[in-house]
């Protein structure tokens, strides 16, 4: 997540770039001869508004998609995997297959669990949770 919000963060000025949102020079030299009307001024302020209201709702649109991702891939409702099993299989090799480094005996006893047996058989499909 952090990683997303940090190339969120870095396309602020790129946007800013787009909409055409750069700070205007305030040295003396550009000052000089800038006679604006006061009807121009506000006109200004409403586009420096909207380019500033524009990149809220890119950044707020990042950000909820980022933790809207993470929350399903950190829910059960995530896709799960079935496993067909083969020749030879075990409850205990199927856990050490899909569980990596997290705990294999914790695996195998949720699969055991679902099958209510620790009997298993060829091409018979496992939902691995």
């Amino acid at each position: 997540m952090y990683d997303e919000l940090v190339y969120v963060f870095e396309r602020i000025p790129e946007v800013v770039a787009m909409n055409g949102l750069q700070e205007r020079s305030t040295s003396a030299e550009s000052r000089v001869g800038d006679h604006r009307s006061r009807q121009s001024r506000p006109r200004s302020r409403a586009r420096r508004g909207r380019g500033l209201l524009f990149a809220t709702l890119v950044l707020g649109a990042g950000l909820v998609f980022t933790v809207m991702r993470n929350a399903e891939s950190n829910s059960g409702l995530a896709a799960q995997q079935i496993y067909v099993v083969k020749p030879g299989d075990t409850l205990w090799s199927i856990a050490s297959r899909f569980a990596g480094n997290g705990n294999v005996s914790s695996l195998e006893y949720r699969l055991y669990s679902e099958l209510g047996t620790t009997s298993i058989r060829p091409g018979q499909e496992i939902r691995i949770p």
